[in-house]
């Protein structure tokens, strides 16, 4: 099964995104590693 058919096994799935470089490209890099 895909990660994707996973998430969504059991109904809703929250997806995170994030906008490259806002606020800075640095501050994305560090989001990136929240996520």
């Amino acid at each position: 099964m895909s990660r994707i058919k996973e998430a969504f096994k059991d109904g809703k799935a929250l997806i995170g995104f994030l906008t490259a470089g806002v606020p800075s490209a640095e501050d994305t890099l560090r989001y990136m590693g929240d996520l």
